[in-house]
């Protein structure tokens, strides 16, 4: 077994008091977002590059990769959704990172690519994550992995034309999305804007549901307190309904 050596991991002086013990935390430089710190980005590559150094050298590996990649080389198609007369579905050639969002504006039409996630990132790593189309099958709200984060940004996009609208919400993690029946907005499930720079350190509480009207921003986006309930018949959450309580 070669001899591995691996990079220096600086320490900081970090000492938080919390339920009357003191506590040190060395490391937590290395919770900062990888995409934008380049000091934790360095980190991660310079890590990167002593795993593979070691992966390479395992004999027998070129075999099981390529059996892996023959059998998972074959098409994938997800059950269709129909919203508004067209049909919305998930499908993959076979050796796609991503799934791609496709639509049919009848049962008899040719299918036509929506959404292409494989063309956000280099790595492939970014992904179309929960998505819903309205019922008028007009617009099709949807949530942007990244890196296989938890953590999305919901956008919204003209099934039309295909061009993606100004709407853009943040703060979203595994979001429940769900149209109301007039295809003018939708309720979705978002946590508090965490304090500047402490976006990876924010605790995972206080989610709350609000409501976005299409072609507004953000900031005008109302609180629900109740009301409404959404009703999803899927494991995937594309066929998700609002309903109002009364």
């Amino acid at each position: 077994m070669p001899t591995i050596t691996y990079p220096k991991t600086k320490r900081v002086d970090v000492v938080e008091k919390l339920f009357g013990q003191t506590i040190s935390d060395p490391y937590r430089w290395l919770e900062n977002d990888v995409r934008n710190n380049k000091e934790v980005g360095a980190w991660v590559e310079s890590q990167n590059k002593v795993t593979n150094a070691y992966l390479d050298t395992l004999p027998g590996r070129d075999i099981f990769k390529d059996r892996l990649k023959q059998l998972y080389n074959y098409e994938r198609f997800t059950i269709p959704v129909k919203k508004g007369g067209r049909y919305f579905y998930l499908y993959n050639s076979g050796l796609q990172n991503q799934q791609v969002l496709y639509v049919r504006d009848s049962v008899d039409s040719a299918g036509r690519v929506l959404i292409d996630p494989n063309s956000w990132a280099i790595d492939g790593a970014t992904a179309l994550a929960e998505w819903s189309a309205s019922d008028d099958g007009k617009h099709v709200v949807y949530a942007v992995q990244d890196g296989g984060s938890d953590r999305r940004t919901i956008r919204v996009l003209d099934v039309n034309t295909g061009k993606v609208l100004n709407d853009e919400i943040k703060w979203a993690r595994l979001p429940s999305i769900v149209w109301i029946k007039d295809g003018s907005g939708f309720f979705y499930t978002r946590f508090p804007e965490p304090k500047q720079d402490e976006a990876f350190q924010a605790g995972v509480e206080n989610q709350t549901v609000y409501f976005h009207r299409l072609g507004t921003p953000q900031a005008q986006d109302h609180r629900r307190n109740g009301g409404y309930v959404g009703f999803c018949r899927s494991l995937d959450r594309a066929r998700c309904e609002a309903f109002k309580l009364i």
